[in-house]
């Protein structure tokens, strides 16, 4: 059971981002940042705060990898591994941080939290080589003022465009939007980042579907000035 230093703490974040459902996903941010863990009774308190059900908090919590009813290490690295990964060199990284650390398997204690991490031996990645046109020469016209935004990912990772797995997305097309307000998250490496608008508008175009693994660049949406 939790002593109550548990719950005061979450009242001091619940009342930061305010008692509404949208604050559902950083108030868990804040207390998984604060405890290492998301425990199961702050979850339940916290939905009974902000206004939604327990089921649809516990759904939240599981759809993202980042969430964790577990104690974590104080310190978690994290070294992408996905395709898109391997073919940017995440192997050499992994293998050097274990180098640099001296891990060489993976053991996990109790709230002391050692960790050892261990190295998966696999097929090497082939690299694909992409060619480059040699430079023609010749100067293109500018082009013109675009009269939409174009909102791309600032990382490469995977394109979720709602909260939870039944949840409505956070923009549709046609949906007016304002500076700040978010669009969508792009989870990396089991952290979830929210992409945000940078000005004010209306989506004309959704350039991604849910699930897609999204490049550096990719363009997610475009937003009618």
């Amino acid at each position: 059971m939790l002593d109550q230093s548990y719950y005061a703490k979450t009242d001091e974040i619940i009342e930061h981002y305010g008692r509404k459902p949208a604050s559902l996903i950083p108030i868990m941010q804040d207390i998984q940042a604060e405890y290492r863990y998301l425990p199961g009774e702050l979850l339940t308190y916290v939905a009974s705060k902000i206004g939604v059900t327990e089921a649809k908090a516990y759904s939240v919590a599981t759809f993202y990898e980042n969430f964790s009813f577990e104690p974590k290490g104080k310190y978690v690295i994290k070294v992408c591994d996905g395709t898109a990964c391997h073919v940017r060199k995440s192997m050499p990284v992994k293998e050097a941080l274990m180098k640099e650390l001296g891990l060489t398997g993976l053991e996990i204690t109790d709230e002391n939290s050692k960790v050892r991490l261990e190295r998966s031996v696999s097929a090497p990645v082939k690299e694909t080589v992409y060619s480059v046109p040699e430079p023609t020469g010749t100067t293109q016209a500018p082009s013109e003022p675009k009269d939409y935004i174009s909102v791309k990912s600032p990382i490469v990772g995977v394109f979720y465009a709602a909260p939870a797995e039944n949840a409505d997305p956070y923009v549709s097309i046609g949906d007016s939007v304002t500076k700040g307000q978010t669009l969508c998250i792009v989870e990396a490496m089991k952290m979830m980042n929210e992409i945000t608008a940078e000005e004010e508008g209306v989506i004309s175009e959704i350039c991604v579907t849910n699930g897609q693994v999204v490049e550096y660049g990719t363009e997610l949406f475009r937003i009618k000035r």
